[in-house]
C-alpha cells in the first residue's frame, strides 16, 4: 500500500509511520493527502524535518502536529493553516510559520528562528517568542499585516533587517534588553504609536522610516543613529537622545511635526539630518564638532541655534535655514566655532545675531 500510495504522491499516517528520524528534503514535496483528510500527526521518533520535506502539501488546511522528538522543522511552506508545535523543537526554518493562522506560540525550546519564518503571513495576528531566542533575523514578521501583539520578548538582544518591515497592525512594541535594532526592521509600521527600547544602543538605517503613528521617541543609551532611521515620520513632535554621538544622513527627513530635540552629547550631524523639519525653532547642540555642507539644510523654522565651542562649518551647512536669527556659542569670541563663523560670509548663516559665552538656563 505503501509504494503505491508514494507513487501516486499521496502522503499517509501510515506512509510517515515508517519514516525513522527524518524527513529528507523534497521528500514529500507537492504530494497530496487522502481525499477526506486535512490533518496530519508526525510519528514518535521523527526528529528532524530538512527543506522542503514536507511542503506544498495538497488539501492540508486543517493541523500538522508535531510529535515531542522533533529537533528540526526546516520547511513547511505554504502549509498548513494551524501548526502545533512542540516542547523540544529547537529550530524553525524559513516560511514555516508562512500560512499559520491566529495565534502562535513559539515553544521555549526553539533556540533559532530563520530568516522569513512568517514573512507576508496575513493570518497571524499574535505571536508569543520563545525564551531561549537571542535573534530575530531578516524578514522574519515582514509583511504580517494583521500582527497586533508581539509577547515574550526580553531575551531578544539583536533584530536584524527588516524584521517587521510593513506590519501595520501593530500599535505598540517593547524589547526591553534589546541591542541592536536593524535596518527597516519597523519600517512603514504606520499604526505604530509606542515604542519602547530602554537599552538599545544602534539603530539601524530606516530602522522607523514612514512610522507615521509615532508622536514621540525616547531612546535612552542609543549612541548612533543611521541614516533615514526615522525618515518621514512625520507626527513625532518631541526626541529624547541624551547619549546619540553621531546622527547620519537624512536621520530626521521630512519629520515636519518635530519640535523638540535633545542631542546634548551629539558630535556629529551630518547632511540633510533635518531637511523638511521646519517646525523645529530652537536646536542646542553643545558638544557638536562638525556640521558638514547641508547638515541642517532646509529648517526653515530654525531661528535659534546653539552651539559648542569646537564646531567646524561650511558655508553650506546652514542651507535654507531662512529664518536664523540668532546663534549662541559656548565659548568667547576666540574659540574654534567663532572662528569658522567669522571665515564665512553672514549671508551663509542668514546675517543671524551672534551670542558669545552663551550658557544654557539648564546649566
Amino acid at each position: 500500500m505503501s509504494n503505491t500510495l508514494l507513487k501516486n504522491k499521496t502522503i499517509t499516517q501510515e506512509v510517515l509511520n515508517g519514516l525513522g528520524e527524518f524527513i529528507w528534503p523534497y521528500q514529500f514535496y507537492k504530494f497530496s493527502l487522502e481525499t477526506g483528510t486535512t490533518n496530519l500527526t508526525l510519528p514518535a521518533g521523527l526528529k528532524y524535518i530538512l527543506d522542503y520535506g514536507i511542503s506544498n502539501i495538497s488539501g492540508l488546511t486543517g493541523t500538522l502536529t508535531c510529535n515531542s522528538e522533533l529537533k528540526v522543522l526546516q520547511s513547511v511552506n505554504e502549509g498548513p493553516l494551524s501548526l502545533s508545535l512542540n516542547n523540544g523543537l529547537e529550530y524553525i526554518g524559513m516560511n514555516v510559520l508562512d500560512s499559520v493562522r491566529g495565534e502562535c506560540s513559539i515553544p521555549d525550546s526553539v533556540v533559532y528562528m530563520e530568516t522569513e519564518a512568517a514573512r507576508n503571513n496575513t493570518r497571524l495576528t499574535s505571536i508569543r517568542l520563545s525564551n531561549s531566542l537571542t535573534t530575530l533575523y531578516n524578514f522574519t514578521f515582514s509583511g504580517c499585516t494583521a500582527l497586533t501583539t508581539v509577547t515574550n520578548t526580553n531575551s531578544i538582544k539583536d533584530l536584524k533587517v527588516s524584521v517587521f518591515e510593513g506590519c501595520t497592525g501593530l500599535t505598540s512594541i517593547e524589547f526591553l534588553n534589546c541591542i541592536v535594532i536593524g535596518g527597516s526592521a519597523f519600517k512603514n509600521c504606520n499604526h505604530l504609536t509606542t515604542v519602547n527600547f530602554p537599552e538599545v544602543r544602534a539603530i539601524g538605517t530606516d530602522a522607523f522610516s514612514g512610522c507615521t503613528g509615532l508622536t514621540s521617541l525616547s531612546f535612552p543609551k542609543a549612541i548612533t543613529l543611521n541614516q533615514n532611521c526615522f525618515w518621514n515620520c512625520s507626527n513625532i513632535t518631541s526626541v529624547s537622545l541624551p547619549k546619540v554621538k553621531t546622527v547620519y544622513a537624512r536621520v530626521f527627513y521630512n519629520c515636519t511635526g518635530l519640535t523638540n530635540v535633545e542631542l546634548p552629547k551629539a558630535t556629529s550631524v551630518l547632511q540633510y539630518a533635518f531637511a523638511n523639519c521646519t517646525n523645529i525653532t530652537s536646536l542646542s547642540l553643545p558638544s557638536i564638532i562638525s556640521l558638514p555642507a547641508n547638515a541642517l539644510n532646509t529648517m526653515s523654522g530654525l531661528t535659534t541655534l546653539t552651539l559648542g565651542p569646537d564646531c567646524t562649518m561650511t558655508a553650506t551647512s546652514f542651507t535654507g535655514c531662512t529664518s536664523l536669527a540668532t546663534i549662541n556659542i559656548m565659548g568667547d569670541s576666540t574659540c574654534l566655532t567663532a572662528t569658522k563663523l567669522a571665515a564665512l560670509s553672514p549671508s551663509a548663516y542668514n546675517n543671524a545675531t551672534i551670542v558669545y559665552n552663551y550658557t544654557s538656563p539648564t546649566d
